[in-house]
């Protein structure tokens, strides 16, 4: 049990750890704002999966802390000209 339950958990830190590279990435793009926004909805549902079934500990504290500030940083990107309002 102790073996599957590292496995598990050296799954979920490549996943956070490939998320996190692709987010970085995909940010110095321009006009992508919503995907940035959209990606963080992973790390969020992550914490409340934590939350359910594990329980409080400091793991997922720090996947809350993570995502939080992502949907800040989100949030904190330009939005696209697309979306703005033209100016006559």
């Amino acid at each position: 049990m102790t073996e599957a339950l590292k496995g598990v958990w050296l799954i979920y830190t490549a996943h956070l750890i490939l998320l996190s590279v692709l987010i970085v990435w995909i940010s110095r793009l321009p006009g992508i704002r919503s995907l940035v926004l959209f990606l963080a909805l992973f790390p969020i549902s992550d914490a409340v999966l934590m939350y359910r079934f594990v329980g409080p500990f400091i793991g997922l504290y720090m996947v809350l802390t993570a995502a939080v500030l992502l949907l800040i940083g989100g949030w904190l990107l330009p939005r696209s000209e697309n979306s703005l309002p033209r100016q006559s």
